[in-house]
């Protein structure tokens, strides 16, 4: 069966409100709830690698690696090439995870109950597409107790400015100036970066 560009776009709008929905309708509050999380996230960090397809988080906890700041998230972003998403929703399908190409774009989403991963290769509009680079200027890190390497924080930057569709965007709760927080960027990001 074939199908044509129109009705992938559309099942591909209806995914990506579906899973907008479960976004805003679901935040982590109870000790038992952020437990579950961590055990999701370090699951998942596990089967990400064993997939043998690179990936790097970022969102929240790459923000958290640089800045120190912490906020319980639903979710878990990461990024990988274009071309490495299959082999990663093949891989978490297989283990009886739900997965689903949200956007087919740049987004996927691989879903365990009430939590879910992002799976991020590209922007809305193709102008961030994960390449080699991306890899090249991520830092080495500590998440959920498993070494891993996190998006680097101009390419967090660069690729953060380019979600804010009107149905996506979800603007931050305050304001940070990071020298006022410690934070642990690289004191000068270079503009060919970004």
């Amino acid at each position: 069966m074939k199908l044509s560009l129109a009705c992938l776009t559309e099942r591909s709008r209806r995914a990506s409100r579906q899973a907008y929905s479960f976004t805003c309708s679901f935040m982590i509050v109870t000790e038992e709830q952020k437990l579950e999380a961590l055990a999701f996230y370090q699951e998942g960090i596990l089967m990400l690698q064993e997939s043998g397809a690179d990936s790097l988080p970022g969102g929240g906890f790459a923000t958290f690696n640089y800045t120190g700041m912490f906020r319980d998230t639903k979710d878990l972003d990461v990024f990988c090439r274009p071309g490495d998403f299959p082999k990663i929703l093949k891989h978490f399908s297989q283990m009886g995870y739900e997965i689903q190409l949200t956007d087919v774009r740049w987004l996927a989403k691989i879903f365990k109950g009430e939590y879910f991963i992002d799976v991020i290769f590209n922007s809305v509009n193709n102008i961030c597409t994960v390449d080699e680079s991306w890899f090249d200027h991520a830092t080495h890190g500590e998440f959920a107790g498993l070494p891993v390497k996190f998006l680097s924080a101009e390419d967090l930057i660069w690729c953060k400015s380019y979600v804010q569709n009107r149905e996506r965007y979800v603007p931050p709760s305050r304001t940070v100036n990071p020298p006022q927080c410690g934070c642990r960027f690289s004191t000068v990001m270079p503009i060919s970066v970004l």
